[in-house]
């Protein structure tokens, strides 16, 4: 969790550009920490976009009006502070994503969040495992390549190859 569903009326598709938004909520959720560390599990943060091909706003004389209803659900386990500054934060993203469309039409922006227990709640997913796998993984390499590129550097014979901080320790193991 999180679990982030975006609706849409259609009359947004060509501006709304969905494309960039979900990796944006997604980005911003990632990056949201505690001095202990991530608020949401990798795995968890999950967004999807709805277009709504039908709808009604008021009387319905206003073709051009629009809106987008953001739905935000997570597990319970955040203190209450932690939550309103996630969201706040949240909200404030999809306010400037849609800022032209507020500017430039009718336009209803809502987000709304719904905490839940485990109770009531099925689940089968191997994605924590497999996205915790590949980002052991991944700085496994990364490690793997720093050491590599550090031992090379230092046991180089040739000080001018040696990125400068190590060209000290190269000349003293090999004076020319």
């Amino acid at each position: 969790m999180p679990h982030i569903v975006v609706e849409y009326t259609a009359n947004l598709r060509p501006e709304a550009a969905l494309g960039t938004l979900l990796p944006k909520i997604n980005a911003y959720l990632i990056a949201q920490r505690t001095d202990s560390g991530p608020i949401f599990p990798l795995g968890g943060i999950r967004s999807r976009a709805v277009a709504l091909d039908d709808w009604c706003i008021a009387s319905g004389d206003d073709a051009e009006a629009a809106f987008v209803h953001v739905s935000v659900k997570v597990g319970a386990g955040r203190d209450e502070a932690t939550s309103k500054r996630v969201f706040d934060g949240l909200f404030e993203l999809l306010k400037a994503h849609f800022a032209a469309s507020y500017a430039r039409r009718g336009f209803a922006l809502s987000m709304e969040t719904a905490t839940f227990g485990e109770a009531g709640t099925w689940k089968h997913n191997n994605l924590h495992a497999r996205i915790s796998a590949a980002a052991a993984a991944a700085a496994a390499a990364a490690a793997s390549v720093s050491a590599t590129a550090a031992t090379t550097a230092i046991s180089a014979p040739d000080s001018a190859a040696a990125p400068p901080i190590f060209a000290a320790a190269v000349r003293a193991a090999h004076p020319v």
